[in-house]
């Protein structure tokens, strides 16, 4: 995957989304196609398969925190962890 390096206008941008979504196809060194007004980039195009591949490290960080939370917890004194929900223990 190259970097970014090129803003297209809206109109440069569809015209080369044939051309985009036929290298996202064949896995022909796809770019992503980047596009806005006056040449800032303000969206883009990118390969269904990048997304994927992010959304599911995504994935992986946010289980990783919970798992890290979680953990920290387990090291807490269960008075710490039971105030947290407003659970009183000499009242049980």
């Amino acid at each position: 995957m190259s970097s970014l390096t090129s803003v297209l206008s809206f109109r440069e941008a569809r015209g080369q989304l044939g051309h985009a979504l036929d290298t996202y196809r064949h896995g022909a060194n796809p770019e992503i196609l980047v596009f806005g007004s006056h040449r800032k980039a303000e969206a883009a195009v990118v390969p269904y398969a990048l997304v994927d591949r992010l959304l599911s490290r995504v994935d992986d960080e946010e289980i990783a925190a919970i798992v890290r939370e979680r953990r920290a917890m387990a090291s807490e004194p269960l008075s710490t962890v039971a105030a947290r929900f407003g659970i009183d223990l000499d009242a049980v």
